[in-house]
């Protein structure tokens, strides 16, 4: 077992403690909870980071993300900042987990996730989540954001694109029809008029 797995085991029914009376802690406190001074604020960070892994593989939201706070009480703003997550998931990963509701069964199943991923440190445990589902995707999942409302900027183009073509479509076959009803109700003297004016056109040179 790593030192950062123990870590993570002992700070796990802390932060559900806290969570739990709706409290929080900042990276600093559980540090002193944990028996350590507070400048050991970046081990508590990847303490923390090491039970949101936990979380992800669970499938639930990110309750250390939202309950261990930096020290003006604001969520770590180096999370979900890498240059391949868009603002708009990290806001929606945040959103989910906070609005969340957090029940035993959702500690228990971190709990049981926590001990799958026994011997890694944070960012081992985030890689072997990689192989199991791509990031991205776990990354959607976290935000709330289900693959079926997703879709890529060439999809929307070839959607587009058969739009268009369906109008255009439609819009020959309206003409079609409305030229055969106009044609039809003509008097048979206008047609045969406008059958013969046709038909000199086409045999007029210039």
């Amino acid at each position: 077992m790593t030192k950062l797995h123990d870590e993570a085991r002992k700070l796990l029914p802390i932060i559900v403690s806290a969570a739990a009376s709706h409290q929080y802690l900042t990276y600093q406190t559980a540090a002193q909870k944990l028996g350590r001074p507070k400048n050991h604020a970046r081990m508590v960070a990847q303490v923390c980071d090491l039970l949101d892994a936990a979380a992800a593989f669970a499938d639930v939201p990110l309750l250390a993300l939202i309950t261990v706070l930096e020290a003006d009480h604001r969520i770590n703003r180096r999370a979900w900042t890498a240059d391949d997550v868009e603002p708009w998931i990290r806001e929606g990963i945040i959103k989910r987990s906070q609005h969340h509701t957090f029940t035993q069964a959702d500690f228990d199943a971190i709990a049981e996730a926590l001990e799958k991923l026994e011997g890694k440190s944070n960012r081992a445990a985030w890689t072997y989540l990689g192989t199991l589902m791509p990031s991205r995707e776990r990354r959607l999942r976290l935000a709330g954001v289900g693959q079926r409302h997703i879709q890529t900027q060439s999809t929307i183009l070839e959607r587009t694109a058969r739009l268009v073509c369906h109008m255009r479509v439609n819009a020959m076959l309206v003409t079609t029809r409305y030229a055969k009803r106009l044609n039809s109700a003509l008097p048979a003297s206008v047609n045969t008029a406008v059958r013969w004016g046709s038909n000199a056109t086409m045999g007029r040179r210039t």
